[in-house]
């Protein structure tokens, strides 16, 4: 079984120096023409509050670069209806605060349902998005800007990826978990057959725009939700990041803004970091090392007809994915309990307790195995904390021996959970309910979540989406309503 031993940003340790950039050349003989290319492009992160007030110079920032490098100021917007829901005048306020910044909010925005199910259509909802902006003009050198939460943002980069050559794209994150995975926004996927991300495009944003703001409106459950996506990037990156999380795990749950607001920076230029040190962004999205615990959390996703949240899953997944590297010896005993700790301490295993009955079929879940096999072609799918800090990369997992640790972690899953009330006891906070249900997804034959009654897609859909738009938006275009 090939091993790969990553350093402590997750990238191969072959050199401590950035990839140097390769000279833009043409070559041809009589059998074939050649060309090299060079690209300088950036992604800039923005960390900031109140994006829309007339004083925040992020946005004027973002525009004011993308403009340099030739984007005509034409800005779509696109916006999770969550979002807008919560949000006053968002419309109005985004285009003041766009022409402040020198560009032009062209129409209305297009309103996005939240949560999964704006993915896990076959990417129907990002071809319709698509398809509104083509409808309202947009062109290469136009921009799309999409406001919400990590499935629109997904969406939307979907429907970019599919436009003109040249469109510029800006991300603007609301939710903790989405701001937290701003670092590593260089693809855009949708789901597609029961497999969630099966569908991948190439989408590096211009710029991302965390508005830590937005978050003052995120559901407790909501909040948490975003925590894992953290301590997945700490396992892997920074042992010392991992000791802050955990020192730090009761203010966060507290909603301490300095220290969620700097979960947020750590996180994101960790994973910036890992990327720069690939030498592009494609490199880094085919590393393998950003995918600790991900690919068996999105098969939970799917064997929970999408009703489980992804940080939820994913600290699942961690915690599975853990134990596997210390059988194997990868990641000592006392290392791995470091990072299980952190996940129960801020939350993580609310999902684990509410949607446990997805682990009873264990084949089931290890068939994410084949999944990650061949969605990586061999391109050291598999990640692993070893030690912490540092990313252990296979290219091959034994299916029965991972079955076997999902099967035992679901019999331990009910002990974590009198852990974590336990621990909340000691502390001095009370035990919080487990996470409100997302929408519901497409119908498999999978068990229910225990103790709660599946929702059908129209009691899911009234919760998420409205009837009809409100006028200062528009519903995205079907393919048959052109």
């Amino acid at each position: 079984m090939a091993t790969r031993k990553t350093s402590a940003a997750g990238t191969a340790k072959k050199t401590s120096k950035q990839k140097e950039p390769s000279v833009p050349t043409f070559e041809a003989d009589e059998s074939s023409a050649t060309a090299r290319f060079h690209s300088a492009r950036e992604y800039q992160v923005y960390f900031t509050n109140g994006v829309f007030s007339g004083e925040n110079p992020a946005l004027a920032s973002a525009i004011a670069r993308m403009k340099a490098s030739g984007a005509t100021g034409r800005v779509f917007a696109v916006v999770d209806y969550n979002v807008a829901r919560q949000t006053q005048d968002l419309p109005a306020r985004a285009a003041a605060a766009l022409a402040a910044a020198g560009a032009e909010a062209v129409g209305k925005p297009a309103l996005a349902p939240g949560g999964e199910q704006c993915k896990n259509d076959g990417g129907r909802t990002a071809l319709a998005l698509a398809n509104t902006f083509l409808n309202a003009g947009a062109g290469a050198g136009d921009c799309i800007l999409a406001i919400g939460g990590g499935s629109v943002l997904d969406a939307a980069g979907f429907a970019v990826s599919m436009l003109h050559g040249g469109t510029h794209f800006i991300r603007m994150p609301t939710t903790l978990l989405a701001q937290c995975a701003s670092g590593s926004a260089f693809k855009a996927s949708v789901d597609s057959q029961g497999v969630k991300d099966s569908l991948s495009l190439p989408c590096v944003p211009d710029a991302s725009i965390v508005d830590f703001s937005f978050l003052s409106s995120l559901t407790p459950e909501n909040l948490r939700n975003g925590i894992p996506e953290a301590i997945k990037t700490a396992a892997v990156c920074d042992r010392d990041f991992l000791a802050w999380i955990d020192a730090n795990a009761s203010a966060l749950l507290a909603r301490n803004a300095p220290c969620i607001e700097e979960l947020v920076r750590r996180t994101v230029s960790l994973q910036l970091k890992a990327a720069a040190e690939c030498g592009d962004p494609a490199a880094y999205a085919r590393s393998g090392a950003a995918n600790f615990g991900v690919w068996t959390a999105g098969r939970m996703e799917a064997l929970a007809n999408w009703r489980l949240w992804h940080g939820y899953a994913l600290a699942t997944g961690m915690c599975i994915d853990v134990a596997y590297a210390v059988q194997n010896r990868w990641l000592a005993e006392e290392e791995g309990d470091a990072i299980c700790t952190a996940i129960c301490k801020t939350g993580g295993m609310y999902g684990a307790e509410r949607f446990g009955s997805v682990l009873d079929n264990a084949e089931k879940v290890a068939g994410a195995i084949d999944e990650r096999i061949a969605a990586a072609a061999g391109c050291g799918a598999f990640a692993f904390p070893g030690p912490v800090g540092e990313a252990h990369l296979e290219d091959g997992v034994d299916a029965g021996i991972y079955a076997k640790i999902v099967a035992e972690f679901r019999r331990t899953s009910r002990e974590m959970a009198e852990y974590r009330r336990a621990r909340a006891a000691a502390e001095g906070r009370p035990a919080e309910p487990p996470p409100e249900e997302p929408p519901s997804g497409p119908e498999e034959e999978t068990p229910a979540a225990e103790n709660e009654p599946v929702r059908d897609a129209e009691e899911a859909e009234t919760q998420t989406a409205p009837s009809e738009a409100p006028e200062e938006y528009v519903e995205p275009i079907e393919a048959d309503e052109l």
